[in-house]
């Protein structure tokens, strides 16, 4: 939601494709890079339509590539916090079925262009609604698995202390109180191999 991945990318000197659902964030972004030696694109799309990814494969025919050596999917959390008023926007899904279809239609657009035996990371939480936890981590590691992707690894991510969520602790407590449940202190990274020809 705020480019972080876009902004690392270029400080590690990688070359890039960053989509994003936001005009808005998709032209504060192309506003702060000045990447002299590395290529990137930026495009606001629906990542679910194929449309998108019709013109990221467009993009990379520009430089001679077919497809990609890593990606990093960090949808949002389901409808914990609205990101658009975007009905395609997967923070608008109005059932956790609603969310995990269109989050698996994602994931299988980025599947077509990834690399044999390449790497795919999700960064993904949890959420807890009406009275219960939603392992939502674990219901998106399952429909990757199931579109063939191999598990690699679960890296536990604390989110206490993260630049990202600085000076959001007491809301989450608030949260936690008024909503009992105990307080989110956890995001998972999760890493799967493509040992499938893109589909």
């Amino acid at each position: 939601g705020s480019g972080t991945t876009a902004f690392e990318a270029e400080s590690l000197n990688r070359n890039f494709i960053g989509v994003d659902i936001q005009p808005k964030l998709i032209n504060y972004i192309k506003e702060k890079i000045d990447s002299k030696s590395n290529f990137f694109e930026l495009f606001s799309g629906d990542s679910a339509d194929k449309a998108t990814f019709d013109s990221i494969v467009d993009s990379l025919k520009k430089y001679q590539r077919e497809s990609v050596q890593f990606a990093i999917l960090h949808p949002p959390y389901a409808d914990i916090i609205k990101f658009s008023n975007q009905p395609e926007d997967l923070s608008n899904c109005r059932s956790l079925n609603e969310f995990l279809e269109k989050f698996s239609q994602v994931s299988k657009n980025v599947i077509g262009i990834l690399d044999k035996n390449r790497y795919l990371a999700v960064i993904i939480g949890d959420k807890y609604t009406k009275g219960q936890w939603i392992p939502l981590g674990f219901y998106c590691m399952n429909e990757l698995q199931k579109l063939g992707l191999t598990l690699k690894s679960i890296i536990i991510k604390n989110m206490e202390g993260n630049r990202a969520k600085q000076n959001k602790e007491a809301i989450w407590k608030y949260r936690a109180l008024s909503s009992d449940y105990y307080i989110f202190k956890h995001e998972y990274i999760l890493i799967f191999k493509n040992e499938k020809q893109s589909i």
